[in-house]
């Protein structure tokens, strides 16, 4: 009888042991409540309460999300739930209906982001040690290649700058900080004068077009897409330019007769063969299924890359 008691007793015991060794062991997947690393399954790390894709820059994050950076200076990556109303949890600031990190300055977020109107947003990559204004982008004649800046008036943006809709259908438009101008020649490379949709004494104001990557979303300020399209500038002329744009509902391969506009986050409009959302590649490189990136006309460069489309399935 004692020796049964004691098999029993043992028998318990182990079993409380390997429930235990369970509970220490429980791991949680991307976007779960956490408190510390160790609570979230490897590799994950624990940044701002949610189990997240640790990173030290936005490349490391994918497309269309940003590298937050606690006050540590641990990095962990933003998730579709960082989605808010008017609060975020500490540490995060609410901007368009996102959970962002707050900052003062460049130096305050990612070697490839800037700090535009008090959060960090994406940009291009800068040296350690940069100064405030490290994250702006000028060409050789010092014009600001604006465009990551919401705002809602011209008060809200930097001198030479007004608070412009991005070109094309103005239902869908997002109202970003650009510069100033009369003449696409005024604007960055590769970018448009398009009208900024501001009235300014009886006339209008002209306003150059964001520079965007259409594959990886860089350029662009957190909750939009970046796309390209012909449209026309303030002298009549056709153009070819990228922009920032708010997400639509046209799925890949369907029909987006109106622009890009309809389509969701991540797809441009293709208009050559198709007039249908696509996935935009860079020239030389091969699509997800294999296939080469195909040409298209017109063609949109930003100076170091082509792009051209993947093929377009049928829509489902």
């Amino acid at each position: 009888m004692i020796i049964e008691r004691s098999t029993r007793s043992f028998v318990s015991a182990l079993a409380s042991s390997a429930l235990v060794l369970a509970a220490c062991q429980a791991t949680t997947a991307t976007g779960a409540a956490c408190s510390r690393a160790s609570d979230c399954a490897s590799p994950l790390v624990c940044g701002f309460g949610r189990c997240r894709v640790e990173c030290a820059q936005n490349r490391d994050c994918g497309a269309g999300r940003l590298c937050l950076l606690d006050a540590g200076g641990q990095g962990s990556c933003s998730l579709d739930s960082d989605a808010c109303t008017s609060i975020c949890g500490a540490g995060l600031m609410c901007v368009a209906g996102t959970c962002v990190q707050p900052c003062s300055g460049d130096g305050d977020c990612p070697l490839d982001g800037q700090c535009a109107t008090g959060s960090c947003v994406r940009g291009p990559e800068r040296d350690a040690g940069d100064g405030s204004d490290a994250g702006a982008s000028h060409d050789a004649g010092g014009r600001h290649d604006a465009g990551t800046i919401f705002c809602t008036h011209a008060v809200d943006c930097p001198s030479g700058q007004v608070c412009g809709l991005q070109p094309l259908l103005d239902t869908e438009a997002v109202p970003l900080c650009r510069q100033r101008c009369t003449s696409s020649a005024q604007c960055p490379p590769h970018s448009g004068c398009t009208d900024s949709g501001e009235p300014e004494d009886g006339g209008l104001v002209g306003a150059c077009t964001t520079v965007c990557n259409p594959v990886t979303g860089d350029g662009c300020p957190m909750g939009t897409t970046c796309s390209t399209d012909t449209t026309t500038d303030v002298t009549g002329a056709t153009v070819v330019i990228s922009y920032c744009r708010l997400a639509g509902t046209s799925a890949l391969g369907c029909a987006c007769n109106n622009g890009a506009y309809e389509c969701v986050a991540g797809l441009s409009c293709r208009h050559d063969a198709v007039t249908a959302c696509a996935v935009q590649c860079v020239m030389g490189t091969n699509c997800d299924d294999g296939s080469p990136c195909e040409s298209s006309t017109p063609t949109f460069t930003d100076g170091t890359s082509t792009y051209g489309y993947c093929p377009v399935p049928a829509c489902s």
